[in-house]
């Protein structure tokens, strides 16, 4: 039985060596028995199974004796090197006395195995294309239950799976015609249908499909499941609605439009509009002969033709003729009509009719032509008021422009008989002059009309021109074939006529040329009319400059008397206040002078006894210890005395008295001696002084004003003095010059100060101060400086600050003569210089400078 059985029977020993093999082997593996026997059963198992032998073994040695294992797919090695799978039963007989081992019963399964392997494969490559499809897959059952979708249709409509199990995405419109193609499906009456349906889109928007139901059935013919494909054609069916919207527009477009062969040779569709141009169906136009009959050159059809079908657009405007022989300018726009592939199948060309267009493009050229011409003409004529110039301008540039053999211009003469004398000329070469022929007026109706109105007067053939006749001989004369006058005019009074002669040919005078005459013809009348007025006018100028200059000499002569006047009266204005101020000076000097006289001769009393008074006292006190040390215990009464009189604060207190008196007497003699010098009567000459001295004594004199009182502060004086030498100087003078600085100066401080408390410390920089600087300056001069920190003055106040009367102080308090006097103090006596620097907020500075030494002694 072992022998004949189609299954392979080993037998193994408990450590895996082969004890026995059937027959079967040679036909299964291509080992004979002998050949296998005594090896080990795994050198002939492919290695990663020998796991799975080695774990039945285990369990069928435990398992013990007689005990079979469920079946195990192993794969075994050929002699030929090849693979097979067989699928072995193990059974333990190890203790079995005839057997003695394990018996493996294999049977080959390497065809189930490989059937199993190429559905296990054809269900991958189903899957993988049923996921990976670029068309929308679904699977359901005859019933129309849905079994599964692929991500191709998921993603086309927005939906997972499961929400397309439990919605209808079917357009209603749509629903209808796919039930009952899927009943016929169902019966068997069609093996498959095709549809285009829309589908509502999970975002709201519809998507269009091209969908394919087939129905899968076994071998029977039972319905097994139904496979449904989606293609989404959306894009497709705008694309269609395009070009359905392209069609009609193109159908209703105002331009003709023709769509060609490739090669550009035959025509095969023409819209309505390209047979109304050019007047001809389709079928008329290739019997005629094709589109090459439409071009007045049918070279450039082929070149623009040849453009689109290289594949490139192409545009070019051209001449072409409609059937009827009407000539039209065309814009020819041709372009490639293209497959998928990019392959030139057409061409299609757009034509747009722009006669009109060229039309009026070449009357704007001619009239911008003409303006342009006509604005050279005008800006040469109007370059000069000359009239010989403004005349041979005209002529020559008309005459060029219009490319006349003759261009004349004649000046109409009314007295002492009307003329027409010629005064400018244009000649082509070889052309005469017509100036030796005179133009008649009477008896000539040409010329009469010419001047009565302001229109050209066009004449193509002078000799059959009715108003010529009389001029027949002139016209020969002349050799004039053609002519074209006008009259120049302004204000519709003629100045002359223009002439054009055409000698060389009869000339057909277009109107562009007349216009153009007619407008030289207006500017050239405004152009005389201007050069008249000119003319007029110099004259009237030269009137009235001779009458204006008369007038001019009347007005000069008396604002020089006025001035004269005005200078004499500020002179006399001057020296009054100077003599007023000057007597002023005079008599404060002489009270001065007296009052410190009067305060001298006692304060001299003063001051020669005090120092005895003072010697006395010592005397006195001396005596007056002796008696304290000789007689320390006087009698009561004395003793009452001296305790009354608090004689010990006595004999310290007197003597402190006594230099109390002194220092006030000396004070004093100050005072008298600052008066006496501030009004000394040495005035007629010059004295070498000192500087600092005179200004000290000013500060004395205006020490009351500088000093707290009440509420107000102390102004400050900073003494900034520099090492001078003596100056000759009018010492009065100068010392009245320091007093009206200084007074100015503490007046504009004034306000401030009232406003600053002494109790209130305050910045420093914002205390009333007024700082003097005096310093050398060169060889033979010296700088005073006298700065406040007031509130300044603005740059208008201070170009009157020197005038007479001038004064910017309430009524009553300021004559405005100060500064003034001042000025001709240093200006005019010291010959110095006397200069004010201020500004708004920044206070102000007076600069003196006057020279140390003067080479004359007496300058007043």
């Amino acid at each position: 039985l072992i022998q004949n059985s189609s299954d392979l029977i080993t037998i193994v020993s408990a450590n895996g060596t082969i004890l026995y093999e059937s027959p079967a082997l040679k036909r299964i593996l291509g080992y004979s028995p002998e050949e296998v026997v005594g090896q080990s059963v795994l050198q002939y198992i492919e290695p990663q199974d020998h796991k799975a032998v080695r774990k039945a073994r285990r369990k069928l040695l435990v398992a013990g004796h007689r005990v079979t294992l469920t079946p195990v797919v192993l794969r075994f090695r050929c002699k030929d090197g090849s693979w097979r799978f067989l699928e072995a039963i193990g059974t333990n007989l190890l203790n079995d006395e005839v057997v003695g081992g394990i018996v493996i019963n294999s049977r080959d399964v390497t065809e189930r195995f490989k059937v199993q392997e190429a559905l296990r494969q054809s269900e991958v490559r189903f899957r993988a294309i049923f996921e990976g499809a670029a068309l929308g897959i679904a699977l359901s059952d005859p019933s129309g239950q849905l079994l599964t979708t692929n991500p191709a249709l998921e993603k086309m409509f927005g939906y997972s799976e499961q929400e397309l199990r439990h919605r209808t995405i079917t357009h209603p419109d749509d629903a209808n015609t796919d039930a009952k193609l899927y009943q016929q499906l169902l019966g068997g009456s069609i093996p498959s249908y095709q549809m285009e349906k829309r589908y509502f889109h999970k975002d709201g928007h519809m998507v269009w499909g091209r969908l394919t139901v087939s129905l899968v059935r076994d071998k029977a013919g039972k319905p097994l499941f139904v496979v449904s494909m989606v293609e989404d054609i959306t894009t497709t069916k705008q694309t269609e609605a395009e070009l359905l919207r392209i069609s009609k527009a193109v159908e209703n477009a105002s331009d003709a439009i023709s769509i060609a062969d490739m090669l550009g040779s035959k025509l095969i569709y023409l819209n309505p509009a390209f047979c109304q141009m050019f007047e001809y169906t389709l079928e008329q136009l290739d019997a005629a002969g094709g589109a090459a009959i439409l071009f007045s050159d049918p070279k450039m059809m082929y070149e623009v033709f040849a453009i689109a079908i290289s594949g490139d657009s192409g545009q070019e405007e051209v001449e072409m003729r409609s059937r009827t022989g009407i000539t039209k300018q065309i814009a020819l726009r041709t372009d490639a009509i293209k497959d998928v592939s990019g392959e030139v199948v057409g061409i299609i060309a757009i034509h747009t009719d722009i006669t009109e267009r060229k039309q009026a493009e070449a009357e704007l050229r001619r009239s911008y032509h003409r303006a342009e011409l006509l604005k050279h003409i005008t800006t040469e004529i109007r370059s000069s008021l000359d009239l010989k110039h403004i005349f041979q301008t005209t002529v020559t540039q008309l005459g060029q422009a219009l490319q006349v053999n003759r261009c004349m211009i004649y000046v109409y003469e009314d007295t002492p008989q009307p003329k027409l004398p010629l005064v400018a000329e244009y000649l082509e070469p070889s052309y005469f002059s017509s100036q030796l022929l005179e133009v008649p007026l009477q008896g000539n109706p040409h010329v009469e009309l010419v001047l009565a109105v302001d229109r050209a007067i066009a004449s193509n053939d002078v000799y059959a021109e009715p108003l010529l006749e009389s001029a027949v001989s002139l016209c020969q004369a002349l050799e004039l074939k053609s002519l074209l006058a006008i009259r120049t005019s302004y204000q519709g009074e003629p100045h002359g006529v223009i002439g054009l002669h055409q000698c060389d040919r009869y000339r057909q005078w277009q109107s562009s040329e007349i216009e153009l005459l007619e407008a030289v013809a207006a500017q050239v009348g405004i152009a005389l009319a201007q050069a008249h007025l000119l003319e007029q006018e110099k004259r009237t100028a030269a009137k009235l400059a001779q009458q204006n200059l008369a007038l001019q000499l009347s007005e000069a002569r008396a604002n020089s008397k006025a001035t004269e006047l005005e200078q004499a009266l500020m002179e006399l204005q001057r020296t009054q206040a100077q003599l007023v101020q000057t007597e002023k000076m005079s008599s404060l000097g002489q009270l001065v002078a007296g009052v410190a006289h009067e305060i001298n001769n006692p304060v001299s009393f003063i001051t020669g006894n005090i120092s005895y008074a003072c010697d006395y006292i010592q005397d006195l006190l001396r005596v007056l210890d002796l008696y304290q040390e000789y007689y320390p215990q006087p009698v009561e009464v004395i003793q009452a005395e001296v305790k009354e009189i608090d004689l010990d604060f006595l004999v310290t207190d007197f003597p402190k008295l006594l230099q109390s008196i002194k220092v006030g007497a000396d004070r004093v003699n100050q005072i008298v001696l600052s008066l006496r010098n501030f009004s000394r009567h040495d005035a007629s000459e010059m004295k070498p002084i000192d500087i600092h001295e005179s200004i000290d004594n000013t500060l004395m004199i205006l020490q009351n004003r500088l000093k707290a009182k009440g509420g107000s502060c102390e102004i400050e004086v900073i003494k900034e003095y520099g090492i001078l030498p003596s100056v000759e100087c009018y010492a009065g003078q100068l010392s009245q010059v320091f007093m009206n600085l200084i007074s100015n100066a503490i007046d504009a401080l004034e306000e401030r100060r009232g406003e600053i408390l002494t109790l209130v410390p305050q910045d420093y920089d914002s205390l009333p101060r007024i700082r003097i600087c005096t310093a050398v300056k060169g060889d033979n001069w010296i700088t005073i400086r006298i700065i406040d920190n007031g509130e300044g003055m603005t740059e208008e106040i201070q170009k009157k600050l020197f005038n007479p009367f001038f004064t910017t102080k309430p009524m009553g308090k300021g004559t405005g003569l100060g500064l003034s006097i001042s000025y001709d103090i240093v200006v005019e006596k010291h010959r110095g210089k006397l200069q004010c620097f201020s500004a708004p907020g920044e206070g102000t500075q007076f600069i003196i400078e006057i020279p140390v030494q003067h080479l004359h002694q007496k300058i007043a």
